[in-house]
């Protein structure tokens, strides 16, 4: 009983581990996105004004 029980903790804390490094890559995409737009932006506004 208490070998099933741990065993299914396991499972359950392995899951949500591998669910909150999804959304934590998924953030950080969404982040990196929007920073390389920012960057292109000051750079296309940098080169129009040489």
């Amino acid at each position: 009983m208490l070998k099933k029980s741990s065993n299914a903790i396991s499972q359950i804390t392995r899951r949500d581990v591998n669910n909150y490094l999804n959304r934590l890559s998924q953030q950080h995409y969404r982040e990196s996105q929007y920073v390389q737009k920012v960057l292109s932006g000051l750079i296309i506004e940098f080169l129009g004004d040489c």
